[in-house]
């Protein structure tokens, strides 16, 4: 009989692995023509993948299913959309304690402002990462978070 623990690590790896099966769909999209078939396929993958990790019903896993959705926006162009998936994510990622990809997150959006207020936000996300060691804040950061904040 499988206990709970088993459960956990069933759901652990299947989040895991559809998060990243997703980001590969929207990697994939952003390297294919804007109008082709292949982005189209990719991106609606990323989007199936984004719904099912909201649907697991694990906070973590929803944290990771806003991200998805972030990172299909950005690809798509979506300054609005993207920018609500990600204040969804950055409060879903703190809420679960996951601060470095909250911070990342941050660092994501700040970049995405622009002009004085960004630069502050950018600011405060890289002095936090030096404090927990991270020797490059903008790599790092990208490396969680994906997103182009220049939005397409």
């Amino acid at each position: 009989m499988r206990g709970r623990r088993d459960g956990e690590a069933d759901q652990y790896a299947r989040v895991q692995l559809t998060f990243r099966h997703g980001r590969a769909a929207a990697a994939f999209a952003v390297d294919a023509k804007a109008r082709s078939l292949a982005r189209s396929m990719r991106l609606a993958e990323a989007e199936r993948d984004a719904k099912s990790l909201l649907g697991e019903g694990a906070p973590w896993a929803t944290a990771h299913g806003h991200l998805l959705q972030a990172l299909v926006a950005t690809t798509r162009g979506d300054l609005g959309a993207a920018l609500e998936a990600l204040l969804r994510a950055e409060a879903s990622f703190e809420r679960v304690e996951m601060r470095a990809v909250a911070t990342s997150i941050r660092r994501q959006l700040g970049l995405m402002m622009g002009g004085e207020s960004g630069r502050l936000v950018v600011e405060a996300a890289d002095a936090w990462m030096m404090q927990q060691g991270v020797k490059d804040s903008e790599r790092f950061a990208t490396l969680l978070v994906p997103c182009d904040p220049r939005v397409r």
